[in-house]
C-alpha cells in the first residue's frame, strides 16, 4: 500500500489502566518487554507513520511525568499526554476531547490499546479508510472457546452458537464527528460499565460500524504470561543478523542453521564495506586473533554512522548487539585474559551508548557447533545485565 495515499489520522491511546488481571504493582503497559516498555512499541508503530498526524496517550495521574519523559527521550513530536479517568470510556472521552484543537469534524480517529503491541500499517491503514467511508469500522477475531451462559446460580443455562458471534479487537476507527457526539450524549451508565467505542457510536450516533476480521497478532497483553509470548514474537519480528568476515563456512553454516531455529533471519557480509550498521540491530564479527584496535574501531563504527543518521540525538528504539567471535591459536583461558585487560571500561561506554557487546572465545580446535549455538544463545538473551561479559566455547 502506498503511503502517499493513506488516510491521515490521529490516534487515542487509552493507557490508564492499572492491570488488576494481570497482577502486578506496575501497570502492565509500561512492564519492560526486551528491555523496554510494552507502550513504547505501539507507540513506534504509530508514530513512524507519515499517515498519523496526532497521538493522544491517555494514562493515570501517577503516570504522567514518566510518560512525559518516555516521550522526551525517543523524540516522539506527534504525541501528547493527556490524563486519565476512573474508567476506559471516561480516559477515551478525555482523550478525544483533546483532539477538538487540533481536528475537522470529518478527520479519522483511531482508538487501539497501548498493549496491543503488534500493530501493523496496513491494519491501521484498512480500518481509516472504512471508516472514513462508513463512519465507523472496527477489527474482530473468531471466537475460538465456545461461549455459555450462567443462570445466576452457577448452573449452564444456555450455549452459545460462536459461528454467529466473533470477538472485538482494536484498532477501531471513526469519523471524529461520530465518536465525539458518541461520548457527549452517553450516559453515566455507559461511562461506568461500557466498554465497547464501536456500540457508543451505534446507540448514540446511529452509525453502523463495518467490521473487518483482523490478522492473527492483535491479541493485547493481559496475564502476565503473556510477557513471554510478546518477547518471542518481538524477537522473531524484530531482530535481524548479520555476520562479518568470518571465513570459516563450517561455522556460517552452523549459525544459519541455529539462528532460524529461532525463526531470525541472518545475513552474510564479506566485509565491513557491504554490512549495515544503521537498520541491521544484531552484528556478529569474527576474528583469528584478538585485535584490540580492531575490535574497538568496529564497535564504535555503529555509534558513529548512528550519529550520521541522526538517531543519537534521541534514544534508540532497541539497542544493537554486537558479539565479537575470536577463534584463535592462543589458549582460550589466555585470550580472555587478554580481552579482559583491553576492553575493562570500554564495554560500559558503549553500554551507555546504547551497544550491548560480548564476545565469544575459542580455540580453532573447539567445535563450531559450540560456537554458533553460544553466539545464537547470546543474540536471542541480548541481556544487559551481561553485556561485556566473555563466553568461553570448550568442546
Amino acid at each position: 500500500m502506498s503511503d502517499t495515499d493513506d488516510v491521515s489520522v490521529s490516534v487515542v491511546l487509552p493507557a490508564g489502566g492499572t492491570g488488576e488481571r494481570f497482577g502486578s504493582s506496575m501497570p502492565k503497559q509500561f512492564c519492560p518487554v526486551m528491555d523496554r516498555p510494552i507502550i513504547l512499541y505501539t507507540l513506534h508503530e504509530f508514530h513512524r507513520l507519515s499517515c498519523v498526524k496526532h497521538i493522544v496517550v491517555v494514562v493515570s495521574q501517577p503516570y504522567m511525568d514518566y510518560m512525559e519523559e518516555l516521550v522526551e527521550s525517543h523524540g516522539y513530536s506527534k504525541i501528547m499526554v493527556v490524563r486519565g479517568a476512573q474508567t476506559r470510556h471516561r480516559s477515551i472521552y478525555n482523550g478525544v476531547k483533546t483532539l477538538k484543537s487540533v481536528l475537522e469534524p470529518s478527520d479519522v480517529v483511531i482508538i487501539h490499546d497501548a498493549v496491543r503491541l503488534f500493530i501493523d500499517a496496513s491494519t491501521i491503514q484498512e480500518v481509516a479508510k472504512a471508516s472514513k467511508e462508513t463512519g465507523a469500522a472496527g477489527v474482530h477475531r473468531p471466537l475460538i472457546s465456545t461461549v455459555i451462559s450462567s443462570d445466576g446460580c452457577g448452573y449452564l443455562e444456555e450455549s452459545l452458537d460462536r459461528n454467529r458471534y466473533c470477538a472485538s479487537e482494536m484498532p477501531q476507527g471513526f469519523i471524529f464527528s461520530v465518536i465525539l457526539s458518541a461520548y457527549e450524549k452517553a450516559t453515566d451508565h455507559d461511562f461506568d460499565f461500557g466498554t465497547e467505542c464501536l456500540h457508543l457510536a451505534l446507540k448514540y450516533a446511529g452509525t453502523k460500524a463495518r467490521l473487518i476480521e483482523g490478522p492473527h497478532n492483535l491479541w493485547k497483553v493481559t496475564l502476565r504470561k503473556d510477557l513471554y509470548a510478546a518477547e518471542g514474537m518481538l524477537k522473531e519480528n524484530e531482530l535481524q543478523v548479520q555476520v562479518v568476515g568470518c571465513c570459516d563456512r563450517d561455522l556460517v553454516t552452523h549459525l544459519q542453521q541455529d539462528f532460524a531455529a529461532r525463526h531470525l533471519k541472518m545475513t552474510v557480509c564479506d566485509s565491513m564495506e557491504t554490512c549495515d550498521l544503521v537498520d541491521t540491530n544484531c552484528t556478529v564479527y569474527y576474528y583469528t586473533q584478538f585485535d584490540c584496535d580492531v575490535i574497538t574501531e568496529y564497535t564504535e563504527n555503529h555509534h558513529e554512522e548512528q550519529k550520521k543518521d541522526g538517531i543519537v540525538a534521541r534514544t534508540p528504539f532497541m539497542d544493537k548487539v554486537i558479539v565479537h567471535v575470536i577463534r584463535s591459536e592462543d589458549k582460550v583461558m589466555d585470550c580472555c585474559r587478554k580481552v579482559r585487560e583491553a576492553m575493562q571500561g570500554k564495554t560500559k561506554s558503549w553500554r551507555k551508548k546504547h551497544l550491548l557487546v560480548y564476545f565469544v572465545l575459542s580455540e580453532t580446535k573447539a567445535s563450531v557447533a559450540v560456537v554458533s549455538e553460544m553466539v545464537a544463545s547470546v543474540i536471542w538473551t541480548r541481556d544487559p545485565v551481561m553485556a561485556g561479559q566473555t563466553y568461553m566455547a570448550f568442546d
